[in-house]
């Protein structure tokens, strides 16, 4: 129904707009209405609206600035019809404590079923008369809606109230108590006694299809005293026993039995079911959860037949979104959980792997190193020619034995390094350390190796470096790799320069070569462990792939920075900073680190 057509616009009342402040509440006087989860609207004896509160604004659309002063009937257009009630009677013929149904038009211009109750008030400090209009939305989507029950034989404003406040109250404890419970099983069935209690059920129930959308089980039950509970009875139901029933689930019909007794004959087997329960009368919604239907939720009598309330249904409907989004949820952290723990346990296994290979390493290390030590230390005697002199031939196979000798203890002492560091054993040692020292002995240490392959090692140190703090084992072998490094992939006539100078709160250091360079796209990943550039690299210059990756874990130990400049064909910049205190203190520290997560 609509007042003047479809395109009817709210327009100011009979009223000038002038006289609009006489209709201005008192905010003391209307504040019980304002907290109401009715709609109510206030008018004086001619309607004229003068107040509406949050519920009437969510029912109609329209606030208070809206619609204050203009005149009832324009705005809404509510004539009543009721059976008690002339058809042609108007708004102005309802007597007090009236209870009628008619239709409003909302700020949308959409027709609602109303439902309003009439009651002459006079607010507390004010002698002027007013009228109370206490609306309810009674529309509703699902069809035949004559199959549930209105209560309009209420003849007190307040035990419409109360009702209204126990539903708010119900389902503002189900809302925040399924949030995230630790205990979701307690918490529906003790919803599910909240939600029979409320609507005047028997019995309230869950059921949930199994995962492969087969079978049916009663999971959660709740029953009023003296009735006799059924879910032991009600497990792993096939669903294709109740055609009928489960066709209105999965079709998402509401399921309203007013009276078990004459329920259709293609509903046999559910009669039986029921009756088998002593179930007279029931109500039943689909549950949904992550958007697909898995089961249903349910009322039931077992004292007496008759309808369900529009209300009831409301209810239930909110309690069955309100439970399915829970389950939902967490079913969804459950998952979440599983592979959180799947992954924590493979962390786990793969990182004792990790540990016990390179604990073997380092086992296999130290015994290398023992037989080594004295090949190392019988070869250079035999070099120092103290077990007399040696013809050329001898002196070229001591040489190699020894070369060779060191070069595998070097790669002894790279796994036994990584090994420290993998099986979370390496500590550093911070003590003041003189770098152009550590840079003699690393020329001095690879002199032999360049002048032999005619490579002119250089060093150019520009002033005086400061003393830093640092770990007197780890920074030389830092550069004893780097400068190997440079002369492995330096080509005979090149050059390997070492270049030092003061900066800001430490030293840069910077290892030049004029080798074969690195590719740009390479440089990302140069510093991984075991990494190198091809296979053919590996053949012609030696190596395992574990120099540049040590060189950085003893930088990062040393709160500093390690990064490369290169060109391809033309050589590469190792640069180095190493701040002069890396603990931010100048004392001795023991500083030890576990397995980095990034090589595990």
């Amino acid at each position: 129904m609509h007042c003047q057509g479809k395109d009817t616009i709210v327009t100011k009342s009979s009223l000038d707009v002038e006289n609009r402040n006489l209709f201005v509440c008192d905010p003391e006087s209307i504040k019980i209405y304002k907290e109401l989860p009715i709609g109510v609207l206030l008018t004086d004896k001619l309607r004229y609206i003068q107040y509406c509160n949050p519920a009437f604004t969510r029912i109609t659309g329209f606030t208070i600035e809206d619609i204050h002063g203009s005149f009832m009937d324009d705005v809404f257009c509510c004539d009543p019809h009721n059976e008690n009630t002339d058809p042609d009677a108007k708004v102005h013929a309802i007597e007090n404590d009236q209870i009628f149904t008619c239709k409003w038009n909302t700020k949308l211009n959409i027709e609602k079923d109303i439902r309003c109750k009439k009651v002459d008030v006079q607010l507390s400090g004010s002698n002027q008369n007013l009228v109370a209009w206490y609306v309810e939305d009674i529309s509703f989507s699902f069809e035949n809606k004559e199959d549930f029950s209105v209560d309009t034989d209420e003849n007190n404003s307040n035990i419409i109230l109360h009702r209204k406040l126990e539903i708010e109250r119900v389902i503002s404890f189900i809302s925040s108590a399924l949030v995230a419970p630790e205990n979701l099983d307690d918490l529906i069935v003790e919803s599910l006694g909240k939600t029979g209690n409320l609507c005047g059920a028997c019995r309230a129930y869950l059921f949930r299809v199994d995962d492969k959308n087969v079978n049916m089980s009663n999971t959660h039950e709740w029953c009023e005293e003296g009735v006799e509970s059924q879910k032991d009875n009600l497990q792993d139901l096939p669903q294709d026993m109740f055609p009928w029933w489960m066709g209105k689930i999965e079709r998402g019909e509401i399921i309203h039995i007013k009276e078990v007794a004459k329920m259709p004959p293609e509903a046999s087997a559910e009669k039986e079911i029921l009756e088998m329960q002593d179930i007279t009368s029931l109500l039943v919604l689909p549950v949904y959860v992550n958007g697909t239907v898995n089961g249903f939720i349910g009322l039931d009598n077992v004292n007496a037949t008759g309808k369900w309330s529009m209300e009831d249904v409301t209810v239930l409907g909110a309690v069955a979104n309100i439970i399915g989004s829970a389950i939902g949820q967490k079913e969804v952290q459950d998952k979440l959980n599983e592979r959180n723990r799947k992954l924590i346990k493979a962390y786990e296994e793969l990182k004792s792997m990790e540990i016990m290979k390179y604990e073997f390493i380092s086992n296999l290390s130290h015994e290398l190193r023992t037989p080594l030590n004295s090949i190392l230390g019988y070869s250079e005697i035999l070099v120092d020619e103290q077990f007399g002199s040696l013809n050329q031939k001898q002196k070229k196979s001591v040489n190699s034995i020894f070369n060779s000798s060191r070069k595998l203890g070097t790669l002894i002492d790279s796994l036994l390094y990584m090994a420290s560091v993998l099986a979370g054993k390496t500590c550093y040692q911070f003590d003041p350390v003189q770098m152009e020292n550590i840079i003699d002995n690393a020329l001095n240490h690879h002199e032999f190796e360049a002048t032999k392959r005619k490579i002119s090692l250089l060093k150019k140190i520009n002033g005086h470096l400061p003393i830093i703090y640092g770990d007197v084992y780890f920074l030389p072998q830092l550069m004893y790799k780097l400068v190997d490094n440079a002369l492995k992939f330096t080509p005979e006539n090149g050059s390997v320069e070492i270049l030092a100078n003061e900066v800001d709160d430490g030293v840069h250091i910077e290892i030049k070569d004029t080798g074969i360079g690195i590719p740009l796209c390479e440089l990302e990943k140069i510093f991984d462990a075991f990494y190198q550039i091809d296979g053919s690299s590996t053949r012609r210059y030696g190596g395992n792939g574990l120099g540049l990756h040590i060189a950085k874990k003893v930088v990062d130990a040393h709160n500093g920075r390690i990064w490369i400049e290169s060109t391809e064909g033309k050589g590469s910049s190792v640069h180095i900073f190493l701040p002069t205190d890396p603990k931010g203190r100048r004392s001795k520290e023991r500083s030890c680190y576990s397995i980095p997560d990034g090589l595990v």
